[in-house]
């Protein structure tokens, strides 16, 4: 089936994953994915792709795997992770804890 491009609006195919005459990315459906690529995981949690390098080599990372030199996030372990540190208030994390207002 072909689609018009939100971006070009010209006709590319429904399955395409990017458009063939403007490069327009379409969004992917990383919620049904078991692992991520860095860069799909930052997409996805809207973190920069520095601080999820530094997330990788936390002592208590367990959601990262490697494959050679490619790493891959099990993105459930990685949910689980974000809300131990955001409940035990590691200060990498503190943009997912609530801001206290002050007095």
């Amino acid at each position: 089936m072909l689609i018009n491009c939100p971006e070009c609006e010209k006709l590319i195919s429904d399955k395409a994953k990017i458009c063939v005459h403007c490069a327009y990315p379409f969004e992917l459906d990383y919620h049904n994915r078991v692992l991520l690529t860095i860069e799909e995981a930052c997409n996805y949690y809207k973190i920069g792709e520095n601080k999820l390098r530094i997330m990788i080599k936390h002592p208590y990372c367990n959601f990262a795997v490697w494959n050679g030199k490619k790493c891959l996030i099990y993105r459930e372990e990685f949910n689980k992770y974000l809300q131990n540190c955001a409940l035990a208030g590691d200060e990498l994390f503190s943009e997912f804890q609530p801001k206290r207002k002050r007095k």
